[in-house]
């Protein structure tokens, strides 16, 4: 009975070359948007960085300020004003972080997309192709 049920059973014809092709393809649209996302971890890390750095700074020019300041309305006006600007330093900071956050995102979903469509493009051109052959 086995002989019989797989008598008429034929193989599938797989070009594993082209398989292979579109793996590599598949990979190498993955370590893009991995490359687009280190690259945005790396400038996000910087920027922190270097905001962390001036605000340091800026809050040792701060006590300075304080100290020097001879009356309590000139601390007050001082320290005012230096919460004001930190204040839109980090706000600043935090728009920029965001924007490289968007952008590399944005990136590594384009590398994607692209390779999505071309894979199903890929698919759609091999079926096409499976069918003409089966058709002479």
């Amino acid at each position: 009975m086995a002989n019989t049920f797989f008598k008429d059973f034929k193989m599938p014809k797989v070009d594993f070359e082209a398989m292979m092709a579109a793996h590599r393809k598949n990979m190498d649209a993955l370590s893009k948007a991995h490359h687009s996302a280190l690259d945005a971890a790396k400038d996000v890390s910087k920027a922190h960085q270097n905001y962390l750095t001036t605000a340091f700074s800026d809050m040792k020019s701060h006590f300075k300020e304080l100290s020097d300041a001879k009356t309590i309305e000139e601390k007050i006006e001082a320290h005012a004003r230096r919460l004001k600007d930190s204040f839109e330093k980090a706000i600043t900071h935090s728009k920029s972080v965001t924007q490289t956050c968007t952008e590399a995102h944005k990136a590594a979903r384009e590398t994607l997309q692209a390779r999505f469509k071309e894979g199903t493009d890929e698919i759609k051109k091999a079926r096409e192709q499976a069918a003409k052959k089966t058709k002479h």
